[in-house]
């Protein structure tokens, strides 16, 4: 399949996905659970990242749209990037035009391409709202929460 021509929208939670990798040669005497040796790790992009990695592997443009972790730090491969000549542009709070871009995202919406329904993670009356605040300020992973009236 020819991925030179598309360009994928990828809307979603950006996360680095790690793995561990192990040896084992016993099971531990305190409890019913294999002891590992590490032997090595990898990190990669997960969620949305992973799917705009795959595409621009494939030879596409994925234009990454979505927020990560706050304080998660990934590596880049510089040489693999330019090789690849990879565009790469960043959005992060600020710099969208919510004029344009929430007409666009509520008329997706409608048009049933984009799932506002499956992106809330929680729900919150009315009456909560102050100390679901308060605990937004001290946790932003709760971003994806709506307040019901």
């Amino acid at each position: 399949m020819d991925f030179s021509r598309a360009t994928i929208l990828c809307l979603g939670d950006v996360m680095l996905d790690r793995f561990a990798y192990c040896d084992t040669e016993r099971i531990s005497p305190e409890a019913p659970v294999p002891v590992l040796l590490l032997r090595r790790t990898q990190s990669m992009l997960g969620g949305a990242g992973n799917v705009a990695r795959n595409t621009a592997a494939l030879g596409g443009t994925a234009v990454l749209i979505g927020l990560s972790p706050a304080g998660e730090t990934a590596e880049v491969d510089l040489p693999r990037l330019f090789t690849k000549r990879a565009r790469v542009l960043t959005s992060h709070g600020g710099d969208h035009l919510p004029q344009e871009d929430f007409p666009r995202l509520a008329q997706w919406a409608l048009e049933g391409k984009l799932d506002l329904a499956g992106m809330v993670t929680r729900r919150i009356a009315l009456d909560e709202a102050p100390r679901a605040l308060d605990e937004l300020r001290s946790s932003p992973d709760l971003i994806r929460s709506v307040i019901v009236l």
